[in-house]
């Protein structure tokens, strides 16, 4: 159940004593919709054309706006949502408005936050 030739050292330098890295991004994707994150990551939106990501963690009481922009020439918008200090339980609600004549994806995704592991 484990890596045979990987040297202790590296793996405890880098990945921490259990030799597993916790990701510090969830990436949510059209093509792979998550449905969970860890706690105290942040969710990543990837899209392939600009756009704006309103998302809430209260049910739409509260709303926040983040652009989906291109971090270089790889043919794809990123854009990081601001949910590491989410708690266990909550849910992440989000939906997409493209910048072109698309506009509203007229529907909301939900990723709910787990229990660190």
């Amino acid at each position: 159940g484990r890596v045979f030739d990987l040297p202790p050292q590296p793996a405890a330098r880098y990945a921490g004593p259990t030799g597993a890295a916790t990701p510090r991004v969830a990436l949510w994707a059209p093509q792979q919709k998550v449905r969970a994150m860890t706690a105290g990551q942040t969710l990543r939106v990837l899209t392939r054309d600009a756009a704006t990501v309103r998302w809430t963690a209260d049910g739409w009481a509260t709303a926040h706006d983040r652009d989906a922009v291109a971090p270089g020439s790889l043919g794809v918008c990123a854009a990081d949502l601001d949910t590491a200090g989410l708690p266990a339980g909550a849910e992440v609600r989000f939906t997409i408005r493209w910048a072109d004549a698309r506009g509203w994806a007229g529907e909301d995704w939900i990723v709910t936050v787990a229990t660190a592991a």
